[in-house]
């Protein structure tokens, strides 16, 4: 446990200037930043990651839907706008209610493909906000 609170602590205090990515297709801003790139993660501390960022004065991060991941890997447009987006696995908001809680839906940012995977698996993450 006490690795986690580590691993947070270094993730919320690095400096790197932030890179904000606008989509004005569904109203949304992505952060696109090298830390983003680098984070390799379980679903519960990308979700954390995301809550906890205050960018630009703003405090309303969040991960994606499945449908918001779902549009961003089937759009070639949208993705030619980031730095730090792989091609990988992504993490979700949303929980797969098929699998009583312990699943949560992953999307491949190559082409939008939508699983559903293990919580306690590691994948990437990328926060969004609506545009207001």
């Amino acid at each position: 446990m006490q690795k986690i609170f580590m691993l947070l602590f270094v993730l919320f205090s690095c400096t790197e200037a932030q890179e904000i990515v606008t989509d004005t297709e569904q109203k949304l801003q992505w952060l696109d930043t090298k830390d983003m790139q680098e984070f390799n993660g379980i679903w519960k501390l990308a979700n954390s990651y995301c809550e906890a960022l205050h960018v630009e004065q703003k405090d309303d991060w969040r991960l994606p839907t499945k449908k918001e991941l779902q549009h961003l890997g089937e759009s070639k447009k949208l993705k030619t706008k980031f730095r730090h987006l792989d091609t990988a696995l992504y993490w979700s908001k949303d929980i797969d209610k098929s699998s009583d809680g312990f699943n949560a839906y992953t999307v491949y940012t190559g082409n939008g493909f939508v699983s559903s995977t293990d919580k306690c698996h590691t994948n990437k993450l990328v926060c969004v906000r609506k545009l207001q």
